[in-house]
C-alpha cells in the first residue's frame, strides 16, 4: 500500500515475481476497505499518504479485531529513531528504510510469514488435542451415567405400577443427571479445566474438581 505509483508497480512486478498474490491500495481508507473485506496474509504499509498516514492505518487496523492479527511492515523514508519507535509501538512486525534492497524485504516477508505458518499450524494442532481430550473425556464421564439412565427408563417400564421401584429409579436417575451437569459445568469452566493422562499416549480433561451445586429445579 503506496502512494507512489512507480514504488507501487516496482513492488508489485516484484512480489508477483515471488508468487505471491498482491492486492494494492492508494490511500489509507481504500487500504483499510481492502483488509477487511479479504484480510491479506502480510500488509506492507506505506507511512506517507494523502489524507490518513500510515500511522493511522496501523491504529486502525490493529484496534480492528477481523484484522488486528495481520503482519505489518512499514516502508518509509523517515529514518529517525521516533518513527521507528513509534511504527513498533503500534504493533508492526518490520520498519523498512527507503531505499531498500529487494533481497532484504524479500527476506523480511519470508521470515513473517514461516512465522506465521508455524504459529497456525501450532494453533491447529493444539485445536485437534483439545477435540480429541473433549471426547475422550465426554464418553468416560458421559457415556457411563447416561447408559444408567437408560435403565433407570427401563426399569420403570416394566415397574410402572411399583410406587418403590418408581421413586428409587427416579431417585436414581436425578442423582445422575446432577453427575452429568458437575461434569459439563466443570468442561465449561476455564479456571477447572487441566489435562491429565487417561491411557497410553492419550490425554482427557480432568473433572475431579469441585463443582458449584446444580441450580435447584424448585420453583
Amino acid at each position: 500500500m503506496d502512494d507512489d505509483v512507480s514504488v507501487r508497480d516496482i513492488l508489485q512486478d516484484f512480489l508477483a515475481d515471488c508468487g505471491y498474490e498482491v492486492s494494492l491500495a492508494s490511500n489509507g481508507p481504500d487500504a483499510i476497505e481492502l483488509c477487511r473485506k479479504r484480510p491479506p496474509n502480510l500488509v506492507l504499509l506505506d507511512i506517507r499518504m494523502p489524507g490518513m498516514d500510515g500511522f493511522e492505518v496501523c491504529r486502525i487496523l490493529r484496534d480492528d479485531p477481523h484484522t488486528s492479527g495481520i503482519p505489518i511492515i512499514l516502508l518509509s523514508g523517515l529514518s529517525e529513531p521516533e518513527h521507528k519507535i513509534r511504527g513498533f509501538s503500534l504493533g508492526v512486525f518490520h520498519y523498512v528504510t527507503k531505499p531498500f534492497g529487494t533481497e532484504e524485504l524479500q527476506a523480511r516477508i519470508e521470515s513473517i510469514l514461516g512465522r506465521q505458518q508455524l504459529l497456525q499450524q501450532a494453533l491447529e494442532t493444539s485445536k485437534r488435542d483439545t477435540v480429541r481430550q473433549l471426547a475422550v473425556t465426554l464418553a468416560d464421564r458421559i457415556t457411563n451415567p447416561l447408559s444408567g439412565i437408560m435403565g433407570c427408563c427401563q426399569i420403570l417400564s416394566k415397574n410402572i405400577d411399583n410406587r418403590d421401584k418408581v421413586i428409587e429409579s427416579v431417585e436414581m436417575i436425578k442423582d445422575t443427571v446432577d453427575e452429568i451437569y458437575s461434569v459439563l459445568l466443570l468442561l465449561t469452566s476455564s479456571d477447572h479445566i487441566r489435562q491429565v493422562r487417561y491411557a497410553q499416549d492419550i490425554d482427557m480433561i480432568d473433572v475431579e474438581g469441585p463443582a458449584s451445586d446444580p441450580p435447584s429445579s424448585e420453583t
